[in-house]
């Protein structure tokens, strides 16, 4: 049996819309799964709208060509190579391509699932609300989610939030502080200077990390020399 998978949000079809969201969602911070049983881009980028666009760029360069009589410029009728414009509408499609391919999105840490897939039921479709960072909001005669004031400002909450590098959990106390009136300073104060200590940590590993490899480069020559410390010091038997 497959493990189930804990997300923040599923995306069902990499389209221009899908891909649009998994994108926004990841930079954001929100663990994302995106799911796609055809060709990435869907039917934008392979059989909609960027061969329909390519194919009117050939077809309005032909007309311009047989229009010039008006401007005063003679030209000969075009001849029109049906097999050389499929391969221009190719070309095309192949050079938008790497922006939707899945080694990009995995790259933006979005875990992509070759396979068909379809919500089954309203759990599948909430996030935030599952692991209680948010209440579930109340449903209108046709089931869709209504939010108010209130949800709209604690989803703005999490965002800056996450946008600062504070975790789930982090957040989850932090909001809870937000809402309590009598709260104390002190406890948010604290759980700030952990995460202050935390990111100086990491600042550190990154800083350590930065330097070793500004040394290699620097007695790197860089020439057509094929000797090179960088992959030296990567291929040494450890010590």
């Amino acid at each position: 049996m497959a493990a189930d998978l804990k997300v923040d949000l599923c995306v069902i079809g990499a389209g221009s819309a899908g891909l649009s969201v998994a994108s926004a969602a990841a930079q954001f911070g929100a663990s994302t799964v995106l799911i796609e049983r055809g060709n990435m881009g869907g039917e934008c980028l392979n059989t909609g709208c960027v061969p329909s666009k390519a194919l009117l760029a050939a077809a309005k360069a032909a007309h311009a060509v047989r229009t010039t009589g008006c401007f005063g410029v003679d030209a000969a009728p075009p001849t029109v190579d049906f097999g050389r414009v499929h391969r221009h509408v190719r070309d095309v499609i192949a050079a938008i391509a790497p922006h939707d391919s899945v080694e990009r999105f995995e790259n933006l840490v979005v875990q992509v699932i070759r396979a068909e897939a379809r919500f089954v039921g309203p759990r599948e479709i909430r996030y935030y609300e599952d692991i209680g960072l948010i209440r579930p909001p109340e449903r209108r005669e046709n089931r869709y989610r209504t939010y108010g004031e209130t949800d709209v400002q604690t989803l703005r909450f999490i965002y800056r939030a996450r946008n600062l590098g504070f975790s789930l959990k982090d957040i989850s106390a932090l909001l809870t502080l937000y809402q309590d009136r009598e709260r104390a300073s002190r406890e948010v104060k604290h759980l700030a200077l952990e995460h202050v200590s935390e990111l100086d940590r990491k600042i550190a590993e990154l800083t350590a990390i930065r330097n070793a490899i500004a040394d290699l480069a620097e007695r790197c020559h860089g020439d057509d020399r094929p000797d090179c410390p960088i992959l030296d010091e990567l291929g040494a038997t450890a010590h």
